[in-house]
């Protein structure tokens, strides 16, 4: 039986939250602090990709790599102005290992 993405993120994401209601509870974390810790482990899990991205990326061929890398770099960073004057798999590399922050 093969397991979709949702699942395993959805998986993922309902282990880290127990894991960080545990944490607060030991530590007797005020109920604001305990929403704050959990409400974040929610957004890093919809907006970051989960998993070991080094990993899948070690299986792949170079080729494919430097086809990803190139990919990211055009779609995210390349419209800013201090990548612009660098190699676009450069920029790639950067983009690949960039993860969105919540900064309530």
């Amino acid at each position: 039986v093969l397991i979709t993405e949702g699942d395993k993120i959805k998986s993922y994401e309902l282990e880290k939250l127990e894991e960080a209601q545990s944490f607060c509870e030991k530590k007797k974390l005020p109920k604001e602090l305990a929403r704050a810790i959990l409400t974040h482990i929610r957004y890093h899990c919809n907006y970051n990709y989960v998993f070991d991205e080094s990993e899948i990326l070690s299986l792949l061929p170079s080729y494919l790599q430097h086809d990803i890398n190139t990919y990211v770099a055009k779609r995210f960073l390349a419209s800013l102005p201090m990548f612009q004057h660098l190699p676009s798999f450069i920029v790639g590399l950067i983009a690949v290992k960039t993860k969105s922050v919540s900064c309530n």
